[in-house]
C-alpha cells in the first residue's frame, strides 16, 4: 500500500453548458430559452448583438476564412464555459494533462490555442448547437461563385470548424453536437439550389462526424420543415390565404413552432438520448412522407 498517495479526485463539471449559434433568429431564441429552462449555462453566438448574459459576437464567414479571428472567437467561447474541476495536488494531474493534450491536438492547424495557465484543468461544453445559416436564393443560372462559397462556409464549414475548435471542451463535458438542418436537404423547390445543397451536405457531415468521433462526442441533426418564426410570419403579412395554404400543405395541419424544434434539439443533446448518434430527426409534420400527386 502506498500510504503517501492520495486517491485522484474525478473531474467534476459544475453545470451543463450549451453554445447556440444563430441565437438572434426565431429558432435561436427558442433554443436559448429552452436550454436555459433546462438548467444549462447558455452562450449565444450571432453576427448581430443579442441581449443575454453570455454572448459572442461572431461573423461565421470570417470564422471560416481567417485563422486569427477563428482563434480569438474560440478563446472567447472558452472563457464563457464552466471549468472542469480537478485537484492537481490530489494526484489527478495526469487527467488534467490528458485534457490539455487533447486541447492542443484539436487546435492543431486551426490557429486555436489550447487552454493555458490556470485553465489547464480545462473547460467543458455539453452541447454545441449549430443553428446559424444563410439562405441566398437563386437558381442554377443565377448563382455566383461567391454566393456558393458564402453559403457553404456558413452552413457547412463553420459547424465543422466549431466542432473541431471546441472538441476538447466537448469531450471534457461528455458533450454532443446537434446540427440544425432543413427539410430542404431531402425535399426542395426551385430557387433553393445552394441552400438545399448545403443542408444536404450538413446531414452528411453529421453522419461522418458521428462515425469518426464514435463514443467521444455524439453528433445528430434535426431537419425542420416550415417553422413559425417572426421572419416567416412577416413574409406572409397581408397574405392570410397563402399562410393558410402553408398550414394545409403539412399533413398535421399546421407548421412547427420554434419551441417544438428547440425541444427536440434539447432532447438529442441530453443524457436521455445517450445512444442516439449519426441520426437526423425530421420535424416536418409528415411533410416528408406526403405524396404530392396531381391526380
Amino acid at each position: 500500500m502506498n500510504a503517501g498517495r492520495v486517491k485522484p479526485q474525478p473531474l467534476v463539471q459544475r453545470e451543463p453548458a450549451a453554445l447556440i449559434t444563430g441565437a438572434a433568429g426565431g429558432i435561436g431564441v427558442a433554443l436559448c430559452e429552452t436550454f436555459e429552462a433546462a438548467g444549462y449555462r447558455v452562450i449565444g453566438l450571432d453576427r448581430v448583438s443579442v441581449n443575454m448574459d453570455r454572448f459572442v459576437l461572431c461573423d461565421l464567414q470570417r470564422f471560416v476564412t481567417e485563422s486569427t479571428y477563428r482563434r480569438e472567437i474560440s478563446e472567447e467561447i472558452l472563457d464563457h464555459l464552466p471549468r472542469v474541476d480537478v485537484d492537481m495536488d490530489s494526484g489527478s494531474g495526469s487527467a488534467s494533462a490528458s485534457a490539455s493534450a487533447s486541447a492542443s491536438a484539436s487546435a492543431s492547424g486551426l490557429g486555436v490555442g489550447a487552454d493555458s495557465g490556470n485553465r489547464s484543468s480545462g473547460r467543458a461544453l455539453t452541447a454545441l448547437v449549430n443553428n446559424a445559416a444563410v439562405q441566398v436564393l437563386g437558381g442554377v443560372a443565377d448563382f455566383s461563385a461567391h454566393d456558393w462559397q458564402v453559403t457553404l462556409n456558413v452552413n457547412l464549414v463553420a459547424p465543422a470548424l466549431l466542432c473541431q475548435s471546441l472538441l476538447a471542451a466537448l469531450e471534457a463535458g461528455k458533450g454532443s453536437v446537434v446540427n440544425v438542418g432543413s427539410i430542404h436537404a431531402h425535399l426542395t423547390k426551385a430557387g433553393f439550389v445552394a441552400y438545399a445543397t448545403s443542408k444536404a451536405a450538413l446531414l452528411g457531415l453529421t453522419r461522418a462526424m458521428a462515425v469518426d468521433l464514435g463514443g467521444r462526442v455524439r453528433v445528430n441533426a434535426v431537419a425542420p420543415a416550415a417553422t413559425a418564426t417572426p421572419m416567416l410570419e412577416e413574409g406572409f403579412a397581408g397574405r392570410p390565404e397563402a399562410r393558410a395554404e402553408l398550414d394545409v400543405a403539412h399533413p398535421i395541419g399546421r407548421i412547427a413552432t420554434p419551441a417544438e424544434v428547440a425541444e427536440v434539439v434539447r432532447f438529442l443533446a441530453s443524457p436521455e438520448a445517450s445512444f442516439i448518434s449519426g441520426a437526423t430527426v425530421a420535424i416536418d409534420g409528415a411533410m416528408g412522407a406526403r405524396l404530392h400527386d396531381p391526380v
